[in-house]
């Protein structure tokens, strides 16, 4: 049975839209915190593998690896978002983003949750509440059931990544 909750929505890149339709978005977790992309991005969800290391990358990225070709970095989100160390486990699984024609990234996270329908109602922004939250990489806040789904901004979190990279 699929779920159909109302929220606000973002388009293809992640940014807020006023359409009323319903987009899918999936939700995963990272420590205690539930948060969401756009289904549109997502390319694929694999278990943790092996990734080759990167001498003299920053600590949140753990390698790249070869997915069918493409050479991707493995982002762990935990590092980048400054939360608590938490060993990697049988639920740990990255998540490959594919944010362009020929740009794509893969994020470890503590797990996947689910896929909803999400419309562009409920969804507030995180500006009120940039004092306690983590918020430079998230673009709104929804609370589901008495759950907060943070928004992740996938374009914010590629710049703010790439700019750690010297340019080539």
């Amino acid at each position: 049975m699929e779920k159909i909750i109302k929220h606000e929505t973002t388009d293809n890149s992640g940014e807020f839209t006023k359409s009323d339709g319903y987009r899918d978005f999936l939700i995963f977790q990272l420590g205690n915190e539930e948060y969401t992309v756009p289904a549109l991005l997502v390319q694929e969800i694999r278990h943790l593998d092996k990734s080759i290391e990167v001498a003299n990358s920053p600590k949140f990225v753990k390698g790249v690896y070869d997915l069918r070709g493409d050479v991707i970095p493995i982002i762990d989100l935990r590092i980048l978002f400054n939360l608590p160390f938490s060993e990697y486990d049988d639920r740990t699984v990255i998540i490959v983003l594919h944010l362009a024609s020929d740009v794509k990234i893969g994020v470890i996270t503590d797990g996947v949750i689910d896929v909803i329908k999400i419309s562009p109602i409920n969804i507030k922004e995180t500006t009120q509440l940039e004092s306690i939250i983590h918020s430079d990489f998230i673009n709104g806040i929804a609370i589901i059931e008495k759950r907060a789904l943070l928004f992740l901004d996938i374009q914010k979190l590629y710049k703010g990544i790439k700019c750690h990279f010297p340019a080539s």
